[in-house]
């Protein structure tokens, strides 16, 4: 999403008509072997990070030579210039088919050029179909559009820095570890898997990071008790029956292609397995079946959003990041979630939400069920029944900060005379990466736009709704700690490029305006702090939160 580069299909290349059996010119060879080739394109992709990696897997994996590349593709260096003949979220839908083509059975004699072609072309095919699943519809000026090229991107799943999830799990370590519901139930755990803490999942990665990438595993360096939840086998296929990404496969980033090995279909799918599905395999392995008040899922997730995401990882990472003299923080059951006041005249208004998009949205690309989250999560107002959420929370905040009623109060907490001279953050924190869909705080902004509107002489400024995924406080922790102004400063410029790449589209109708001006702030500041990351930054970030990555024991 984030360079939008073209990714070549079969008509593309040859300018031919798809063929009706997409998955045809591989039924004559093994799910193992095609399997053992899409892993090793994913492992290149994975570790290349940029675009020279088309030829690496040409010569690598393919063909051993770029020549026989040439002979096959008319204008090679042209398009190789202008776009990705692999990409692995295309990839994911034909591991799906592999998958629900399962065979062990492989024709004698087929010659390896041979196969290369076949598994080639099969990748092209797929390629289109995958494309085709957009460009049916889609002109990529709308949120209907742009939510959807965003799921097809699988962006939930792949993240440019794999550090960022690794420190994220340390939290969740770290938070188990102290708990006093969860404690026992994570030591349970553990013993279960035959390990003495969660952390050493992690340890796991870590080692096959260090290890080039490694796509190929003995099964004895894995703990016996993950190969259960981690791994597709064919036990699991045929029982399956049929396989979707969302629910079997990304869980289960390992294949078992032997008694002894293991195939690493996709280096992405373990951010699942330690960020959003970690949580759900402890409730599953541990508290489903329990006699305790979280064996109800909805308890237990209600219990982790406010425990966990809330008043620990929330609230450690805001009171280290605005941590310089004179900035406040502030958080009680009338003024919640977060206020924090940055400068003498800035105030964010923060609203911590952890809810997740269910998989059968993503699966099925579903536009409407993905609006509806946001707008049961984000937008919804407080009627006779319920509470304020989102959007609403912070509005319900911002009166009363401004209510004359609280004016001790306020200007006690906040350290001013008056609230006339504050400029407004309203922020939304969350935890889902799916909220960084382009479009969706747009959306939310059309949205809420005229409740704002009342507060006009009240305050200095009331800036939009800004939604920010609690990874970027973690991932440019370095660069908004180091200065009063960073953080604000990002806010409105990006609220500014937003303005005027909204007043290019209407201008113009440019499709990639549209783009720009659905950005979401997290993706806006990857291109902004190229050089700002967690792991340039690693250090500053180490020595703050050095009690939450060294606290990992259970013991």
């Amino acid at each position: 999403m984030e360079n939008l580069e073209a990714v070549y299909g079969y008509s593309d290349t040859f300018n031919l008509t798809l063929p009706n059996d997409a998955f045809g010119l591989l039924r004559k060879y093994s799910t193992k072997n095609i399997l053992i080739k899409i892993a090793h394109i994913n492992a290149i992709i994975f570790s290349e990070k940029n675009r020279n990696y088309n030829i690496k897997i040409f010569e690598e994996v393919l063909f051993g030579q770029i020549l026989i590349v040439k002979r096959l593709i008319p204008n090679l260096d042209y398009k190789l210039n202008k776009g990705n003949f692999f990409a692995s979220p295309h990839l994911s839908e034909l591991i799906k088919e592999v998958l629900n083509n399962y065979s062990e059975n492989e024709e004698d004699h087929l010659a390896y050029e041979e196969f290369s072609i076949d598994f080639f072309i099969t990748i092209l095919i797929f390629n289109q179909k995958y494309n085709n699943k957009l460009a049916a519809t889609s002109n990529l000026t709308s949120f209907h559009d742009v939510f959807a090229l965003s799921v097809l991107q699988q962006y939930y799943i792949r993240t440019i820095i794999p550090v960022t999830y690794l420190v994220k799990f340390a939290f969740i370590c770290n938070f188990l570890s102290k708990d006093s519901q969860l404690r026992d139930v994570t030591i349970s755990f553990c013993k279960d898997y035959g390990i003495g803490s969660p952390w050493n999942i992690s340890k796991f990665l870590i080692d096959l990071y260090k290890n080039n990438f490694k796509f190929v595993l003995e099964k004895a360096i894995i703990p016996a008790a993950f190969l259960k939840d981690w791994t597709l086998n064919k036990e699991y296929i045929k029982r399956k029956k049929s396989l979707t990404l969302n629910f079997e496969i990304i869980p289960r980033p390992l294949f078992e292609s032997s008694k002894n090995e293991l195939i690493v279909l996709d280096y992405n799918f373990f951010q699942f397995t330690i960020d959003q599905g970690f949580f759900y395999r402890i409730f599953e392995k541990t508290l489903k079946d329990s006699n305790t008040k979280l064996k109800d899922f909805n308890s237990y997730k209600s219990y982790i959003g406010i425990k966990y995401f809330e008043d620990f990882l929330c609230k450690k990472l805001i009171y280290k990041t605005f941590a310089h003299r004179k900035q406040i923080i502030y958080s009680d059951n009338k003024y919640q979630d977060f206020l924090v006041k940055t400068t003498s005249t800035n105030l964010l208004v923060i609203e911590a939400k952890m809810t997740e998009i269910n998989a059968k949205t993503l699966e099925e690309v579903n536009f409407e069920s993905f609006k509806q989250k946001i707008e049961d999560n984000f937008l919804s107002k407080k009627e006779i029944k319920g509470k304020n959420k989102g959007v609403y929370q912070i509005l319900h905040q911002l009166h009363q900060i401004c209510d004359n009623q609280n004016h001790n109060e306020v200007s006690n907490i906040l350290k001013i005379k008056s609230t006339k001279k504050l400029n407004i953050y309203p922020i939304l924190l969350t935890s889902d990466t799916n909220y960084n869909i382009f479009g969706t705080n747009a959306f939310v902004n059309e949205k809420c736009f005229a409740d704002f509107a009342e507060f006009k002489g009240q305050y200095q400024t009331v800036k939009p709704v800004l939604i920010l995924n609690v990874n970027t406080l973690i991932e440019y922790f370095g660069y908004f700690s180091r200065n009063k102004d960073n953080f604000t400063n990002l806010i409105k410029a990006y609220f500014k490029e937003i303005d005027r790449q909204k007043k290019l589209f209407h201008s113009n109708k440019n499709i990639y305006n549209y783009l720009m001006y659905s950005i979401p702030f997290d993706i806006y500041i990857q291109k902004k702090l190229k050089n700002e990351t967690l792991v340039d930054n690693f250090d500053i970030f180490s020595k703050s939160f050095s009690d939450e990555l060294s606290s990992l024991d259970f013991s």
